[in-house]
């Protein structure tokens, strides 16, 4: 009998999480999410349920239940049944998530501070974010500085 469990995990910004959802791809899909301030109802295998402030129905990714994630103790926790987990939310993908999510966090400090970037992304699917910052040059007597 499957049913859902709750998994740590260290996202604690839901602007952030959404927008790695948007960038990532759940097995060459993109995925489609609910996303509630109060936590709303999963349906699971077996008729089953649970609460999740974000969602993604199964219908999107083959599951046998809804799967999310949870606001607990200030940080989100995945919310999938055993087989879920198992075939789809693996370690890896959680991993591939949580590298989009630091991403998409770090895009949104760069963005607020209106510091332009660019992103790369190398053979192996690493993420490189990098910044461009404006610098000036002030002459004092001989010495240039570059600030």
């Amino acid at each position: 009998m499957s049913h859902y469990n709750d998994f740590k995990t260290t996202l604690t910004d839901p602007k952030a999480l959404e927008r790695a959802l948007r960038a990532y791809n759940l097995h060459g899909k993109k995925i489609i999410f609910e996303s509630h301030d109060k936590a709303c109802t999963m349906q699971g295998y077996g008729g089953q349920t649970q609460s999740a402030n974000i969602i993604i129905r199964k219908e999107q990714f083959n599951g046998l239940g809804d799967m999310g994630f949870v606001l607990k103790d200030g940080a989100y926790a995945l919310v999938t049944d055993d087989y879920d987990r198992r075939d789809h939310f693996t370690n890896p993908w959680m991993g591939e998530l949580t590298m989009h999510y630091n991403v998409e966090k770090t895009k949104m400090e760069l963005e607020a501070k209106n510091i332009p970037y660019e992103q790369l992304t190398d053979s192996k699917g690493r993420i490189q974010l990098r910044a461009k910052f404006k610098t000036s040059t002030v002459t004092t007597g001989r010495i240039s500085v570059k600030r």
